[in-house]
């Protein structure tokens, strides 16, 4: 209750009265809740599964000089992409497609439930164009050859840049040679990989650099342009600067680690 009043004179002559609660305790501001959308919420976001999905973060810029390794995986159900009528489907999307959009397939590879590239694009805008243009025309291509329909594809496509010849290197015979690497099989190439580059390569690092780069062996399809030329060589050509041994249970055979010249084959 009120108690009565304190005054005191100010400046300017007047009293003021100053009226007293001793029972009264202040109460402490209170935050209102307003309606939001995203943000931290409980229950939020994309939710955990046995294999990590592709992030949905804007993607980095890309610099035209540098090739991609591009991923494209497909859903549960689908015959195996590798089966004959169904990968005659794919690589003849991948013919079609495979430069378009100022994006360019130089080397695939077909695995049973994913897709390997090694691409060329000129910025991020026409990677993103070039590559979903190409998965539109892989997914109706398997749907009309598995007389089905819905989706094909899993998640968005994995990009990831490669900034060095040894980066490109070991990425063009990890696609290459992806079955063989995967299951062991006796050295040979995959006939569900491209022998040749789909499209010529125009960076630096995808049509010489790689080839000279000594990480690690060529892939197997390069094998026999290596052993064609032989020992000799005419004046100015690079000659090999080691052999190593690649060697599997029951398997000995040496193979190139650096190529014979920078040249490159284009075309189918």
């Amino acid at each position: 209750m009120y108690e009565g009043h304190i005054g005191h004179l100010t400046d300017s002559g007047f009293w003021v009265a100053v009226k007293s609660f001793p029972n009264q305790v202040a109460a402490k501001p209170r935050q209102l809740e307003l309606p939001t959308w995203g943000g931290r919420r409980k229950g939020a976001g994309r939710k955990p599964g046995p294999r990590q999905k592709v992030s949905h973060r804007p993607r980095p810029e890309h610099v035209a000089r540098f090739p991609l390794h591009v991923v494209l995986r497909t859903v549960e159900g689908l015959p195996s992409l590798r089966r004959p009528d169904v990968f005659a489907a794919v690589r003849a999307a991948l013919a079609a497609g495979g430069s378009r959009f100022r994006m360019r397939i130089v080397h695939f590879s077909v695995q049973g439930n994913h897709i390997h590239l090694i691409s060329e694009a000129r910025d991020a805008l026409s990677l993103t164009r070039g590559t979903q243009g190409l998965m539109v025309r892989i997914a109706r291509a398997v749907n009309r050859v598995a007389e089905r329909s819905g989706r094909v594809f899993d998640d968005h496509y994995f990009a990831r840049e490669l900034r060095t010849p040894a980066e490109v290197r070991r990425a063009v015979r990890y696609v290459l040679d992806n079955a063989m690497l995967h299951a062991g099989a006796s050295p040979r190439t995959d006939d569900c990989a491209s022998i040749r580059p789909v499209a010529a390569p125009r960076t630096w690092l995808l049509s010489v650099g790689w080839r000279r780069s000594r990480a690690g062996p060529l892939p197997v399809n390069a094998w026999s342009a290596f052993e064609e030329r032989g020992p000799e060589m005419t004046t100015g050509e690079s000659r090999p600067a080691t052999v190593a041994r690649f060697s599997r249970p029951g398997i000995s055979k040496q193979i190139p680690l650096l190529a014979c010249g920078s040249e490159h084959v284009s075309g189918l």
